[in-house]
């Protein structure tokens, strides 16, 4: 049995996408499991206003141009691996922004009032890469696979910009 969503998280795809490409229909579907998963949690709550910012952040994001210049559509795997990350993100993480990038990719970027950086990019391979700016000229960048847990190591760079 399909458990109906929160009134206001069903309407979100329609809202902004009406499409019926094969890409729309499975973006929706991915969406609606997610939805359906965290909607049965209390700290899923939490997660929903993250997921609505980066729905909407793709569904703005593709047509190709949609900078103005020549700007690659987002992939829905760089969205769908965007959004496996943002699941396995601790409670306790402050939420990021999300940041369309030219290149077909989507970001995570978290910062902080001393100008400190931390950006986690998805590609749609099933890595991420990241790159922190931290006070005092530290810098950090790598790449990593997307697995079942959240890597401690990554948030320790998010947390290092709230600390």
């Amino acid at each position: 049995m399909i458990t109906p969503h929160p009134p206001e998280i069903n309407p979100l795809i329609l809202f902004y996408n009406p499409g019926v490409s094969d890409e729309s229909i499975t973006l929706g579907s991915i969406y609606d499991e997610f939805i359906q998963g965290i909607g049965k949690t209390t700290s899923g709550q939490r997660i929903i206003p993250m997921v609505n910012d980066l729905v909407e952040v793709f569904n703005e994001c593709l047509e190709e141009g949609w900078d103005g210049y020549d700007a690659q559509p987002i992939s829905l795997g760089a969205y769908s691996d965007a959004l496996t990350f943002l699941q396995l993100l601790p409670t306790s993480s402050p939420p990021p922004d999300v940041v369309p990038e030219p290149d077909s990719s989507i970001g995570l970027e978290w910062s902080n009032q001393e100008s400190s950086r931390f950006l986690v990019s998805f590609d749609g391979s099933g890595t991420f890469a990241y790159a922190g700016i931290f006070s005092g000229g530290n810098n950090t960048h790598g790449i990593e696979s997307i697995k079942d847990s959240f890597p401690r190591a990554i948030q320790d760079f998010i947390n290092r910009l709230y600390l």
